[in-house]
């Protein structure tokens, strides 16, 4: 009797689709959407670059606003932030900074890009 009941359990256990943790970036990214195409340069105080994760598969920009004015996603496919990307890596590369996973930097009309998270002031 217990043999039966054992393996009429096992059978059930087998049966019964078990569910993880699901493992997608939904919902784990800081851009939900695409992002902004373009903002005023003059407006932008900070920029950070997120380079994809085990949480996150895309690659994210974010600005930061002057003024308080928050937050911003930017679309890393768009011709303008890939110009401020390279403006930026030529100013990193002029600046004699000890290497660090975070990086600051005083921006004008900078942006810059490594595969760890960095942000430039």
């Amino acid at each position: 009797m217990k043999t039966i009941a054992a393996f009429v359990l096992l059978v059930c256990l087998i049966a019964v689709g078990v569910k993880g943790q699901d493992r997608s970036s939904k919902g784990r990214c800081f851009c939900a959407d695409k992002g902004a195409n373009m903002v005023l340069v003059k407006n932008i105080e900070k920029v950070e670059i997120i380079p994809p994760s085990p949480s996150c598969r895309k690659h994210e920009i974010i600005v930061t606003l002057k003024n308080g004015a928050g937050r911003k996603c930017m679309n890393p496919e768009s011709k303008f932030t890939q110009n401020v990307i390279i403006k930026a890596l030529e100013k990193r590369s002029q600046q004699t900074a000890p290497h660090s996973t975070t990086a600051s930097v005083p921006l004008k009309n900078t942006m810059t890009s490594s595969s760890a998270p960095t942000s430039f002031k």
